[in-house]
């Protein structure tokens, strides 16, 4: 029972302010003059941190209901159920169109009766007709085809048989829209089962399942035909294709297109459209990074930033991707910014995502507060991230990291570098991860904390940054921690060329 109740205060404090404002008065509807047992019982647990059943009762222990309390809590859900059916009832076209169809048994027999009320049953019609075709609901075309049918029966006309036999037609048209809607999403539904799992499509019989659904669907000839839903599935299947080709461009495309089949005045006013939207946002990014073009990057977290709702998990994505891209272009006065929004909801950030997100937070913030002359934050931040040296996801940023702290002990002027240094190598020799670059910078360290003068220590920095420079375009490497030391060096040599720091 007491998870039950726990269930209860859960979905309390999930609805948002207007879900509230909403319930409050929905509640009072049949109640004018004083509030409902399950409205101040609503109101109360509203107020409560963390559900606490001894206070309930103690609050309302003059109260009769309070000895039925389990009832009154089974009362309470099923209102506010109620509540958020009506809520979002009109925020769905389709849900809106259903409800207006509930009046057409009711107005038919009115008009079987009274000649006179024909028209008003023909309006109602009309209305949901139109709409419907406006925002392409075919299954409410369908079962609205019904009802036209007896209307036609009604009116006493001379054209009647073609009327009917135009109808017939326009009702097989409408059904071979249906039916290509739900051929092409149930193809994407099956390639996004497919990328939940596989998200870059590694596993070959993974990527030959999407190659298969594929082929037909992209032979698709006119695009523009299809109905709105059919285009973004489309697209969905389309951008998953390329993906499964490594052609990232096109897939950035798909995504794009796909983001904007959506109407932010119409589509996210459905809660469902909401959600889909987000979610293709995300991807778009998630696509932009591996592709690495950023163009519209900014522009689609502005979108996201525009749905969010201070919501925590989109709080989550639009940080982290602010972060990693301002980090990407070395702008480290705004990725501080990020870095402090960050941290001021830190706790109740933490509760929602995973260890592998809270190791990159925190590298991403020590490379920000490094680049930006904080070395005791950046230190800081840096055992945050060996405290995960043996999680099971992001050892990479652990790896970057025996790197990344030669360069920030070496300003901090620590005295142990030495000691670091040849940690480091052994750390990444028994993990497997002591790569060539890594070599370099590891031997170049020896001989920078073993140089006399400011000459010979640029000297070796400089030796250091051709060497990398070299491997880098030779072996077109990629890595946050090769990035972030040509990054160092660039600055300690007082060069002009700019190098992004890649995050991971």
């Amino acid at each position: 029972m007491q998870l039950q109740q726990d269930r209860l205060f859960v979905l309390i404090k999930s609805l948002t302010t207007g879900e509230k404002t909403y319930f409050a008065k929905y509640s009072r509807v049949h109640h004018a003059k004083e509030k409902p047992d399950y409205l101040r019982l609503f109101e109360f647990m509203d107020t409560q941190e963390e559900y606490d059943e001894k206070a309930v009762k103690k609050h309302f222990k003059k109260e009769k209901f309070i000895q039925q309390l389990p009832r009154k809590k089974t009362q309470l859900k099923e209102k506010i159920m109620e509540s958020l059916s009506i809520f979002h009832a009109d925020r769905n076209v389709e849900t809106s169109l259903r409800r207006q169809m509930v009046l057409l048994p009711v107005l038919y027999e009115k008009a079987a009766n009274h000649k006179d009320l024909i028209k008003d049953y023909e309006k109602q019609i009309k209305d949901i007709k139109t709409k419907a075709e406006e925002h392409e609901c075919f299954s409410v075309l369908i079962e609205l085809f019904e009802w036209e049918w007896w209307l036609l029966k009604l009116r006493d006309d001379n054209d009647r048989e073609k009327r009917v036999f135009a109808l017939l037609d326009e009702r097989k048209s409408v059904k071979a829209k249906l039916s290509q809607e739900v051929d092409i999403k149930d193809n994407a539904v099956r390639v996004q089962m497919i990328t939940l799992k596989d998200p870059r499509l590694q596993e070959g019989l993974n990527r030959r399942k999407v190659e298969d659904l594929s082929i037909s669907l992209l032979e698709q000839d006119e695009i523009n035909s299809l109905s709105q839903i059919a285009k973004r599935n489309y697209y969905i299947s389309e951008e998953a294709y390329y993906i499964n080709q490594g052609r990232w461009d096109l897939s950035l495309k798909s995504a794009r297109n796909l983001i904007n089949t959506y109407d932010l005045g119409q589509d996210t006013l459905s809660m469902t459209g909401l959600i889909k939207y987000k979610q293709y946002l995300c991807r778009y990014l998630v696509i932009a990074d591996t592709a690495g073009k950023f163009d519209d990057y900014l522009d689609v977290i502005d979108k996201l930033i525009m749905v969010s709702n201070d919501d925590i998990k989109m709080f989550n994505t639009i940080q982290f991707k602010l972060l990693g891209y301002y980090l990407n272009n070395s702008e480290f006065e705004l990725a501080l910014d990020r870095v402090k929004n960050i941290e001021s909801k830190w706790n109740e950030l933490s509760k929602v995502i995973s260890r592998g997100r809270k190791l990159a937070y925190h590298y991403n913030i020590l490379i920000a507060y490094w680049f930006s002359g904080n070395l005791n934050k950046a230190i800081y931040r840096l055992s945050k991230v060996f405290n995960y040296e043996n999680s099971l996801s992001g050892q990479r940023y652990v790896n970057s990291s025996r790197i990344i702290q030669l360069p920030l002990f070496y300003e901090y002027k620590d005295e142990n570098l030495d000691n670091r240094i040849e940690s480091a190598r052994k750390t990444l020799h028994n993990n497997g991860e002591l790569n060539e670059y890594r070599k370099i910078i590891i031997s170049q360290f020896r001989k920078i904390i073993r140089c006399i003068s400011k000459s010979e220590v640029k000297k070796c920095i400089c030796d250091m940054q051709n060497k990398l420079i070299r491997i880098q375009k030779e072996q077109n490497i990629i890595a946050s921690d090769l990035g972030c030391i040509l990054l160092w060096c660039e600055r300690k040599v007082k060069e002009e060329r700019t190098i992004k720091v890649p995050t991971e």
